[in-house]
């Protein structure tokens, strides 16, 4: 049997989680030329996308029933800010740094053997 627990703390974890592995497939999704491009590939695309509203919506409570429902508790106002800003924070800094390094090392290309 799955013993579940309801707490703040269990809340903050699911969410900053979820927000965090986004994160860093987004981030480290290259596309070309091995690949396509986020925007070309629109089913990841849009269920990144999906993903990062969903966890606002838990983030702020705003349907207080699908919180309920994954068994997470709506987060009091005072944290609600300081958890968003915290993961919206990680987000923009972990790409910049990402794109700072891409400019500095450069995209790693193998090269033949022959």
């Amino acid at each position: 049997a799955v013993v579940s627990t309801q707490s703040t703390g269990n809340s903050i974890v699911y969410i900053v989680s979820v927000t965090l592995q986004l994160n860093t497939f987004v981030i480290n999704y290259r596309g070309h030329p091995y690949m396509e491009s986020l925007r070309e590939n629109k089913p990841l695309c849009y269920s990144s996308l999906f993903t990062a509203g969903f966890m606002i919506i838990l983030t702020f409570g705003i349907m207080p029933e699908v919180n309920t429902e994954f068994s997470l508790l709506v987060l009091p106002e005072s944290m609600q800010n300081e958890v968003f800003m915290a993961l919206l924070l990680d987000s923009v800094l972990t790409f910049s740094l990402d794109r700072l390094l891409l400019i500095i090392c450069g995209d790693a290309k193998l090269k033949p053997l022959y």
